[in-house]
């Protein structure tokens, strides 16, 4: 079951991390999330799939790792992008994973040593 009205981050242990592209994006607990509010709730979601977060708003599951936490704020981000252009769930869903795909397997930068 997920419930239809939006409620505020915080009644699910929400902390504010960032803004991108415009949408405020909040660390969550999982599992209270999970426990009170949508049980399919995996990893992260916005209002476009997920009701009960508020417009405006990307929520993404706590304890998640620098890289993946920075993968799954460009996809969250980029599907709801995606969305806002008129896409489809399905089609947004497969541009964002397409774009975070590309993002965890580019090469790693080399870094340039100084002349002494």
């Amino acid at each position: 079951m997920t419930a239809k009205r939006s409620v505020q981050p915080s009644t699910v242990g929400g902390r504010y991390l960032t803004t991108r592209q415009g949408l405020r994006v909040y660390e969550v607990s999982g599992g209270q999330v999970r426990d009170r509010l949508a049980t399919d709730f995996t990893m992260g979601g916005h209002r476009r799939v997920y009701p009960f977060i508020p417009q405006g708003e990307v929520w993404i599951e706590r304890g998640l790792g620098k890289r993946d936490r920075e993968a799954l704020i460009l996809h969250e981000t980029t599907e709801v992008a995606a969305m806002r252009r008129g896409c489809s769930y399905p089609k947004a869903h497969r541009l964002a994973t397409q774009r975070e795909y590309r993002f965890r397997h580019k090469p790693a930068t080399k870094t340039r040593r100084r002349k002494r």
